[in-house]
């Protein structure tokens, strides 16, 4: 059986002539500043009408430097971080199986 491996930023194709799993582990929202404008729920119902399986979000979470500096256009402000983990749960179990 031959495997055939698809692969960008976007998505992910694994699988064989028979069975492909479309995937995407790399799905950023708005909180990290740096992603389009969408709710957490649109990219999963985007994600299911393309005809993927699986979606990770992967959002940029606040982190501290050892310094003064502050990123103030790739990462999600400390404030932003619980509301991303609920959604992002509560999403899991609303589409579980889909």
């Amino acid at each position: 059986m031959k495997q055939t491996i698809k692969t960008d930023c976007s998505q992910h194709c694994y699988g064989n002539e028979d069975t492909t799993m479309r995937t995407n582990y790399h799905t950023h929202t708005y909180r990290c500043r740096h992603a389009g404008q969408w709710g957490d729920e649109e990219y999963v119902q985007a994600a299911l009408a393309g005809g993927y399986r699986v979606l990770g979000f992967s959002d940029h979470t606040p982190w501290k430097y050892h310094s003064d500096y502050v990123s103030r256009d790739t990462r999600m402000p400390k404030e932003a971080l619980e509301d991303y983990i609920a959604s992002v749960q509560a999403l899991r179990a609303q589409y579980r199986g889909r």
